[in-house]
């Protein structure tokens, strides 16, 4: 579904002011006064209009799932049409029209419709098109958007632009600084994405995909700033591996968003473009995210992550998954930048490939990438994290690597007492909410979890302790753990990490994507 489809951004039908709908219009008495819903007080016409806009309905609408943004594109739809019910419906619904543009739901990147329909790529084109005319028209307009997402539009431009929209664009374009085009007749769909941003003085968030070696290539010239983005997703293309940026290539628009709290940046290492992303790990990272509270990045090697992170100087929450395919296990001085602002850290490596066979041949699997380096270790440890509230880690990234079954038989006997103090001493006395992930080696984790219910006066603030096990655990070990905790007002939850074909193990879906499971625990920071 495209946005297009559901409704014209063009001046024409957004000034145009009919007649009342006729199933809106309504008599009490044929011989008392004719109602129409011009006589609904203000407050109410404010309320219907806001209940149709996604944006004034949730904190973040660029990343949401496709069948909520279908949802979505319908209110637009009726919202639209309401704005051409009468003057009083368009004064108060086009301002909220203009909250937000989305791009639609888009094909799968690997099916023929996505580069076979020529009809949907023009109709997107045009649908972006039509959008930055009438805000370059309307600046009153612009000043009401707040929210832009654009997904991976099919390489199209717009054809045949008239001469007086050519002139409206060629401004545009010298306002924001961008350098000149040879000619604003045919314009390519980044163009018209990067001058939608700059002609929006007070966009909150963005979503927005480039391609390897890509970056956003108009919005660098720009000596303009985006002083009111507080959210940037990078969705990444998770089947088209070769196609995706690397993180370092947005910088441009990060250094223009000074006060960008949330960033969430998938797929962001070039894929398997790796002569490109071997370059960048050499290469330093000059951009200061001040104001930076919340990130999210996945297949980012640690040593890039933890420039990103020195440049990070109140981050609180971070998710990381770290491709065991591709590179070496996080370390603790990756960390050490925000050791004394981290409050939420979730931590995750297992990928469906991975994950396919019993508990033992994914422990082989795993245990294999954390001991390829022999002088890097291959546990963790957050006891010195003085404000961790909520960690989300998988089990082996926590405890290392895990021998095979005799010597899991011989050391299980060995650290029956000692291997619960092991456990307790990686977490720090400040933590609510403790989640283990893709629980491989069950004993050890009965064993651990049922000597922390013992010295819970250890860890005052402690409410809520999950894991999500690779195999059913026996029934009666979860039940003992479920009453035991439950005696000491602690509550213990049983979950999954779902693992589906371009999972990201406990991150869950990317950005746009539907959730995959309905089982899959997530424990945020902020409600």
């Amino acid at each position: 579904m495209h946005q297009a489809d559901k409704f014209d951004w063009d001046m024409e039908t957004l000034h145009g002011v009919g007649a009342p709908i006729s199933a809106m219009t309504y008599s009490i008495d044929t011989k008392r006064r004719h109602l129409s819903l011009d006589h609904l007080p203000v407050e109410i016409i404010a309320a219907i209009c806001h209940n149709l806009c996604m944006h004034c309905r949730l904190a973040n609408v660029v990343d949401l799932s496709p069948s909520v943004v279908t949802q979505a594109l319908e209110d637009q739809q009726a919202l639209s049409r309401l704005s051409r019910t009468s003057r009083l419906f368009r004064d108060n619904a086009q301002p909220i029209l203009f909250h937000y543009y989305h791009t639609g739901i888009q094909p799968d990147p690997s099916s023929p419709e996505r580069w076979g329909d020529a009809v949907a790529r023009n109709r997107e084109i045009e649908a972006l098109e039509s959008f930055l005319r009438t805000l370059l028209e309307r600046p009153d307009l612009a000043k009401h958007v707040r929210g832009l997402a654009f997904f991976a539009l099919r390489t199209v431009r717009a054809q045949n632009v008239p001469p007086a929209t050519q002139a409206l664009f060629r401004q545009a374009g010298e306002r924001a600084g961008f350098r000149p085009l040879p000619t604003y007749d045919h314009v390519e769909s980044k163009w018209l994405q990067e001058a939608t941003i700059m002609t929006t003085p007070f966009l909150e968030q963005l979503l927005i995909y480039r391609s390897s070696q890509e970056g956003l290539q108009y919005l660098r010239d720009s000596p303009f700033y985006l002083p009111h983005l507080k959210y940037l997703v990078l969705p990444g293309q998770d089947r088209n591996p070769d196609e995706c940026c690397h993180i370092q290539e947005m910088q441009d628009v990060l250094a223009k968003a000074q006060n960008l709290e949330v960033l969430q940046a998938s797929d962001c290492d070039s894929g398997t473009d790796i002569p490109h992303r071997e370059r960048f790990r050499s290469e330093p990272w000059n951009t200061a995210l001040m104001s930076l509270r919340n990130l999210s990045l996945h297949g980012l090697d640690p040593d890039n992550l933890g420039k990103i992170l020195r440049r990070s100087p109140i981050l609180e929450d971070l998710e990381y998954f770290c491709d065991m395919d591709k590179y070496t296990v996080l370390q603790h001085d990756h960390l050490t930048p925000i050791r004394d602002t981290l409050k939420r850290f979730c931590y995750t490596s297992t990928t469906w490939e991975h994950a396919q066979g019993s508990s033992d041949e994914v422990i082989e699997t795993i245990s294999g990438f954390l001991r390829w380096d022999p002088f890097l270790r291959g546990d963790m440890s957050f006891s010195d994290f003085p404000k961790l509230e909520i960690l989300e880690v998988e089990q082996l990234l926590l405890y290392g690597p895990v021998f095979d079954q005799g010597e899991r038989e011989v050391n299980f006997a060995i650290f029956h007492e000692v291997g619960p103090e092991l456990f307790m001493s990686c977490i720090p006395p400040s933590l609510r909410v403790l989640h283990i992930g893709m629980v491989l080696a069950w004993p050890e984790m009965h064993r651990d979890l049922m000597g922390l219910s013992k010295k819970l006066y250890r860890f005052p603030e402690l409410t809520t302790v999950a894991v999500d096990p690779h195999e059913p655990p026996p029934a009666a070990q979860v039940k003992e753990l479920t009453d035991t905790f439950a005696e000491k007002g602690v509550l213990f939850c049983l979950g999954q990490t779902t693992q589906v074909p371009f999972s990201r193990g406990m991150l869950g879906v990317r950005p746009g994507h539907e959730p995959s499971g309905v089982t899959d625990l997530r424990f945020q920071l902020y409600e």
